[in-house]
């Protein structure tokens, strides 16, 4: 029976020697400093361990067919409810899909996506407890698999592929375990296409086409042992910021605040706001704008967006007291902040910055798993008061590289400076090897978002900052 073997690296390879008809390995660990704690460290990795087993990917997906199988069933129920969704007109195949996407949507309020998971499939089952009927009924189950039930009855081929949540390991050579592949995915086929169906999530599911953030990138494991990545069929969409501020003689800014928040934030908001009302919900809606800026006042927040939106809109109106902040001692001479390049909205504010976030980890031994993927573009418009110039516009940056985009462009119109601010950080694994080029891409990135715009106001400020 072929085994797969791997030790940490602290470990090595061991040695090895033959007893008669067994083979030993032995490792040690002798002398070792204390050794640090390092986040972002792939789960099975984070160990001074020893992994080996008989597994394979192909046992483990044949158990998730399984599972499938057991869900299986051939009753009516299925046939006249897609029939009574779609009705007698004649819909394109895309439609179709649409349609049933977002009717399973509402009538699966709570989507229960360990239902079609490698660990539940692989603990076996015996009679068949749950169908495609039950799930609709009780408004709870794998919406992944109410939907692939859905698409054969309208006959559209479809697939389910099962996806990591998490990184797995750094090592292509680490071997099999069950646990690796938790959330379902349906991959239809549509007049030759493939379309990515992301269901079983947090809220309304995302329109056929669309994939999580956290997932994009992912290896997805299908019934016949396959792997593939997750690509989603429209290209990622980051959250959208507007913000229109005007500055007065003192410094204080005013203006207003535009969001389209998407990826898991939203996806969480969306489900919160089943329950939460009131108040309370708005104090949810105020919490994504102090996410984005923190120091502001909200006066007056409201959701733009429809109630199970898969999408969450707001538009907001806000003051900023001492948004200039003063240089020097005349009271002249101020700068415009920048942003902050990584913003919270769920379930608290928080706005920090990359470096906060990774740099502590310098000297790291291990590799970097990404698991929280930042995409976002932010455009801001500030008005200067009467009188006030330029005297120095905040530099522009461009970075490209494998793991990390970021843009930021200034421009000058009369009073009106217009900036805008772009960041793209997937989910992914940064090598050992080129953790001190990604930590200086980090520090630039900060630099050059953080950068304020230095004016020359008409007017000195009345009170001190």
């Amino acid at each position: 029976i072929p085994i797969a073997l791997w030790a940490h690296p602290l470990l090595d390879t061991g040695q090895t020697t033959r007893r008669g008809p067994h083979q030993v390995t032995v490792w040690k660990l002798q002398n070792q400093p204390p050794r640090r704690m390092e986040e972002g460290v792939p789960v099975m990795e984070a160990r001074v361990a020893i992994s080996f087993g008989t597994d394979s990917y192909e046992r483990i997906a044949g158990s998730i067919g399984e599972r499938l199988r057991t869900l299986d069933d051939d009753s009516v129920f299925m046939a006249r409810w897609v029939r009574e969704l779609i009705g007698e007109g004649q819909l394109p195949p895309a439609k179709q899909v649409a349609r049933v996407v977002a009717a399973v949507g509402r009538q699966i309020r709570k989507a229960d996506p360990d239902a079609l998971s490698d660990f539940v499939a692989s603990m076996g089952g015996g009679a068949q407890r749950e169908t495609a009927r039950h799930a609709i009924e009780r408004g709870r189950g794998s919406r992944s698999w109410v939907i692939h039930r859905a698409l054969r009855e309208l006959g559209v081929p479809s697939r389910i592929a099962v996806s990591e949540t998490r990184p797995f390991s750094a090592d292509p050579r680490f071997p099999p375990h069950v646990g690796r592949f938790r959330r379902p995915l349906v991959l239809a086929e549509i007049e030759g296409e493939s379309l990515w169906i992301d269901a079983d999530v947090d809220g309304p599911p995302l329109p056929p086409g669309h994939i999580s953030p956290e997932l994009r990138g992912r290896q997805a494991l299908l019934v016949t042992g396959e792997m593939l990545p997750v690509r989603g069929s429209r290209a990622a969409e980051p959250d959208e910021i507007d913000m229109r501020l005007t500055v007065d003689e003192q410094g204080d800014a005013r203006g207003t605040f535009v969001a389209l928040i998407q990826g898991r934030a939203a996806q969480r908001l969306s489900e919160a706001f089943e329950t939460v009302v009131g108040s309370d919900r708005t104090k949810l809606l105020r919490n994504v704008v102090l996410g984005w800026v923190p120091w502001a006042d909200v006066q007056d927040v409201k959701l733009s967006s429809e109630e199970g939106a898969w999408q969450i809109a707001l538009r907001a109106t806000i003051a900023i007291p001492g948004f200039a902040i003063p240089q020097g001692r005349d009271g002249l001479t101020w700068s415009l902040p920048g942003i902050q390049p990584v913003h919270q909205v769920f379930p608290r504010p928080q706005a920090t910055t990359l470096g906060a976030r990774y740099a502590a980890q310098a000297g790291r031994t291990s590799a970097l798993a990404i698991s929280d993927p930042l995409l976002f573009h932010v455009h801001r418009r500030v008005e200067l008061p009467a009188g006030a110039t330029v005297v120095r516009l905040a530099d522009t940056l461009a970075i490209r590289s494998e793991h990390l985009e970021a843009q930021r462009s200034v421009d000058q119109t009369g009073q009106t400076i217009a900036e805008d601010f772009r960041l793209n950080l997937p989910v992914g694994t940064v090598p050992l090897a080129g953790f001190e080029q990604f930590l200086a891409d980090v520090r630039q990135v900060d630099d050059g978002f953080r950068y304020g715009t230095i004016v020359r106001s008409s007017r000195k400020m009345d009170r001190p900052r």
